[in-house]
C-alpha cells in the first residue's frame, strides 16, 4: 500500500519545506481542472494535510513503523488465519474471535471537502469570503445544535450498539451463524433521548483572506463536519471540513468589466504570482499605436503608451502581478505578461507612413486616450 510520502514523492525524513514544494508540484500536475484525476487530487491533499501537521504525522509514523502499513482495525485475517477455520469458530457462542472485533478503531467519518473560489481581486486586496455547506448535526427538541454527544443517545441493549444481533442455530451436528438487523433500534445500533435527533443543516462559514493568500492552500475546520455514529467504539463522532481555495479567473474578469468597463481587457491565466493579461487591440491602434489604461488588480492603473510595433509583441511590467505570501512572512508581487490579440489587417502594406501618422492624428482628434485619474505612467 503506497503511503502518504509515496503519494507526494518525498523521503520519510523530508523536511516540512520539502513536503510543501512537493504537494504544490503534485497539485499543479493532477489538478482536475487542468484534466487531473479526482481520486489522485483527493490522495494528494489527505497527504498533505496528514504530513503538514506535526501532531498528526509523528503519529502516522509510528503507524509505518510499528504496523509497516496503514491500518484501522486488525482481525484473524491479520495474522494469516484462513475463511474457513474463522467461520468454524465463529459458530460457537461467544466466539473465539470476539477480541478481534472488540478491538477495532474508531471509523473513519467521510469529511466534507469544499473549494473556496477567489478571484485575483480577493488576492489582491484581501477580503472576507463566505463559503455555503450542508451537514449533518445531533439537535435537540428546539433544533439547537449539540455538542456534547453523550447525553443525547443511549447505545441500544437488543444489539449492544452494533445495529445488528447475532444468533448460533444448530442443524444436526453444525452450526449456523445468523445476523440480523436489530428490531429494537432499527439497526441503527442506539436510540436518541430527550427529543435528540440527527438533522440535516444548512451552514456557511466565513473566513478573512489574507493578501497573497496562496491558489490551492488547505485549511481544516477540526469536528465541523457531519456527525455519525461508529457502531465500532458505539460514539458519535463528528468529521472534519477541508478548504481548498481556488482562484477564479472567469469572476475576476467579470469584476474588472464590472468596475472599469474595459471589454477589450481580460486575464487569461495566472502562473505563481504572474498574469497573463490579453488587450484585443483595433485594426486602427494595430497600425498607429496606442494608449492603454490597464486596470490592475489592486484598484489602480498603469498608463501605458504603445506604438504598432510594441504591439506586436508581449510586455512585461515587474511587480505588477498577484502578491504571494512567502513562507508565511511577508509576500512578494509578481509580473504582468500583456500579450496582444489582434486581427489580421490586408491593406497594411498600402498604407504609407505619412497616412499612418494622418490616420493616427484623426484617432487622438476624434477618440482621445487620457489617462484615468491616478493612473501610472510607465
Amino acid at each position: 500500500m503506497r503511503t502518504h510520502y509515496d503519494v507526494l514523492g518525498v523521503e520519510k525524513n523530508a523536511d516540512a519545506d520539502s513536503i510543501r514544494k512537493a504537494y504544490k508540484k503534485a497539485v499543479i500536475q493532477h489538478h482536475p481542472d487542468k484534466g487531473g484525476d479526482t481520486e489522485v487530487f483527493r490522495s494528494i491533499q489527505n497527504a498533505y494535510e496528514c504530513l503538514s501537521d506535526k501532531n498528526r504525522r509523528a503519529q502516522y509514523d509510528m503507524e509505518l513503523q510499528f504496523c509497516g502499513r496503514e491500518t484501522e482495525s486488525f482481525g484473524p485475517h491479520d495474522f494469516g488465519i484462513p475463511d474457513e477455520f474463522i467461520n468454524l469458530m465463529q459458530g460457537f457462542p461467544g466466539g473465539l474471535f470476539t477480541a478481534f472485533q472488540d478491538r477495532r478503531a474508531p471509523i473513519k467519518i467521510q469529511n466534507i471537502e469544499l473549494t473556496l473560489n477567489l478571484s485575483l481581486i480577493d488576492v489582491s486586496n484581501g477580503a472576507n469570503k463566505t463559503i455555503f455547506f450542508e451537514r449533518y448535526v445531533i439537535v435537540d427538541s428546539k433544533k439547537r445544535v449539540s455538542k456534547n454527544f453523550g447525553d443525547t443517545y443511549h447505545v441500544c441493549d437488543g444489539c449492544k450498539g452494533k445495529g445488528v444481533v447475532e444468533e448460533v442455530l444448530r442443524t444436526g451436528f453444525a452450526f449456523q451463524h445468523v445476523s440480523r438487523h436489530c428490531s429494537s433500534c432499527g439497526g441503527k445500533g442506539y436510540t436518541f433521548i430527550g427529543g435528540y435527533e440527527l438533522a440535516h443543516r444548512k451552514c456557511k462559514f466565513t473566513r478573512a483572506i489574507p493578501i497573497g493568500a496562496l491558489e490551492n492552500d488547505i485549511f481544516t475546520l477540526k469536528g465541523e463536519g457531519n456527525v455519525e455514529y461508529d457502531k465500532n467504539t458505539k460514539k458519535f463522532l463528528a468529521g472534519d471540513i477541508v478548504i481548498t481555495t481556488r482562484y477564479d479567473i472567469d469572476a475576476t474578469n467579470e469584476l474588472l468589466k464590472q468596475k472599469f468597463n474595459f471589454p477589450n481587457i481580460c486575464i487569461k491565466e495566472t502562473h505563481f504570482g504572474d498574469v497573463d493579461y490579453i488587450y484585443e487591440a483595433n485594426v486602427f491602434e494595430w497600425l498607429t499605436g496606442t494608449r492603454i489604461n490597464l486596470p490592475l488588480l489592486n484598484g489602480k492603473f498603469l498608463l501605458i503608451d504603445l506604438s504598432s510595433d510594441a504591439l506586436k509583441s508581449p510586455k512585461i511590467m515587474k511587480g505588477y502581478g498577484i502578491p504571494q505570501i512567502v513562507d508565511g512572512n511577508g509576500y512578494k508581487i509578481g509580473n504582468i505578461n500583456l500579450y496582444f490579440r489582434i486581427g489580421k489587417f490586408k491593406y497594411e502594406n498600402a498604407i504609407t507612413e505619412n497616412e499612418k501618422k494622418a490616420l493616427k492624428k484623426l484617432m487622438n482628434k476624434y477618440y482621445p486616450k487620457t489617462a484615468e485619474e491616478g493612473a501610472i505612467k510607465i
